[in-house]
């Protein structure tokens, strides 16, 4: 009958691991889709800042950008004085 013990907690113990790397996969997927729409983000930001950049460059020449905290673009020329568009973030954002 020990036999039978054993059996039982080899089978107790190979059950919780698997139960284990269920969960594991789990939080491995949901760590996945956080970096997915992280990247995202950065991708969409990185489009917003280029069409900004090309804005302020055709209007202003060779020039810098500056976002205020209501989220309005600040062009910032080489030479010269800031200028603040009406043009905010959300309406420079390009979709891929």
């Amino acid at each position: 009958m020990p036999w039978l013990a054993a059996l039982a907690i080899v089978t107790v113990v190979g059950v919780m691991q698997h139960l284990d790397s269920i969960d594991d996969h789990h939080s491995e997927h949901a760590r996945a889709i956080v970096l997915e729409d992280a990247q995202r983000d950065a991708a969409r930001e990185l489009r917003r800042d280029l069409a900004a950049a090309a804005l302020c460059r055709e209007q202003h020449g060779e020039s810098g950008i500056a976002w205020t905290e209501a989220g309005a673009l600040v062009c910032i020329p080489r030479k010269g004085k800031r200028t603040q568009h009406a043009a905010t973030a959300a309406g420079l954002e390009v979709q891929p």
